[in-house]
């Protein structure tokens, strides 16, 4: 695990810079943001979107975050559009389902073509990434504070 050496007030500004960042590029989506949310489970930020945020945070902070995979994080675009489809095709059988039970199965199938699950990319993952100057994961990261 690496480390990180930070004064407080260091930590606590980065934090609310960040947290300002968020709501201004989600607008009034997000009411009260957590360290522990996640940028496209919990704030549904991604594609042009999450584009906006990167091109703010390098301006606002200079910085860049080198080194994180979009992948892992964020669908690509096509699992965006089966996405919509499945929902689509589910509702069209939940409707169906009322006249006869018959598409239960459809249904269960349906939800199985899901795309993979993604990693959460979160707002504590930013902070700490400001503080290293480069990309991080709070998983792999024990941040020190100093007075």
């Amino acid at each position: 695990m690496e480390q990180i050496t930070a004064k407080y007030s260091e930590v606590k500004n980065v934090i609310i810079e960040v947290k300002k960042l968020i709501q201004k590029t989600c607008g009034s989506r997000q009411k009260k943001i957590k360290l522990t949310d996640a940028f496209y489970q919990d704030y549904k930020l991604y594609e042009l979107d999450w584009d906006e945020f990167l091109l703010e945070y390098e301006e606002k902070f200079n910085s860049n975050l080198i080194g994180l995979n979009y992948e892992r994080f964020f669908p690509e675009i096509g699992d965006n559009l089966l996405r919509l489809k499945i929902r689509i095709q589910i509702l069209f059988f939940k409707i169906l389902n009322k006249f006869s039970k018959n598409f239960d199965n459809k249904i269960s199938n349906l939800t199985l073509k899901y795309p993979k699950n993604l990693e959460r990319l979160t707002v504590a993952d930013i902070v700490l990434s400001l503080l290293k100057q480069q990309f991080v994961e709070r998983k792999n990261i024990i941040l020190k504070l100093t007075a």
